[in-house]
């Protein structure tokens, strides 16, 4: 037999109100509260400053879903929430219609952003700091490299070159001293 939870929330989709929480201990008391529903109310750290209230239309669609990439189309006659049931982790950026926007944290795991009325395409982007730090560091030390392969047998070709001949210097002052009959090293 196969069975179905059937109050598992979706991947993704809008919840017309929200309710806010400061500590671990005022989260679990609203979470775990029978009367409170998941898929209507979401439980925020930070007010999102929206109006609450419901919606009559409402949609979301998955349409690309990578690790590190996922887009969503939303519809709805009002400005919703959009709840994205993935882990919530620094290093995720979000836009709505190429408009970068702010992520807000969902029952204290999960992902949302403010949706806007009407028809938008939301994309979340994963790019932490470390990420992009390694990257500049890797083209740093990879045109160092560069410069490197370059310069250095050009700078031991012309060490090589002087000590076998001699600085012109020093050839200058031997020939000098071997005019005038001096002894020099």
């Amino acid at each position: 037999k196969i069975f179905e939870y059937k109050k598992a929330l979706p991947r993704a989709y809008l919840a017309s109100s929200y309710e806010l929480y400061s500590s671990p201990q005022q989260f679990e008391k609203k979470f775990f509260d029978p009367s409170f529903d998941p898929r209507h109310t979401v439980l925020l750290e930070e007010d999102p400053g929206i109006t609450q209230g419901a919606s009559s239309h409402n949609f979301t669609g998955i349409t690309q879903y990578n690790p590190n990439a996922v887009t969503i189309q939303t519809s709805s006659d009002s400005e919703q929430l959009l709840v994205l049931t993935d882990t919530y982790f620094p290093g995720w950026s979000t836009t709505i219609d190429q408009k970068a926007v702010k992520i807000y944290r969902a029952f204290w795991a999960f992902r949302a952003v403010v949706a806007p009325k009407g028809n938008h395409t939301i994309s979340f982007f994963y790019k932490p700091q470390s990420f992009l730090l390694g990257r500049k560091v890797t083209i740093i030390s990879m045109i160092l490299f560069i410069v490197a392969i370059y310069a250095l047998p050009k700078a031991f070709a012309s060490y090589h070159l002087h000590h076998r001949t001699g600085s012109p210097i020093l050839n200058s002052v031997k020939s000098r001293a071997a005019s005038t009959r001096m002894k020099l090293p």
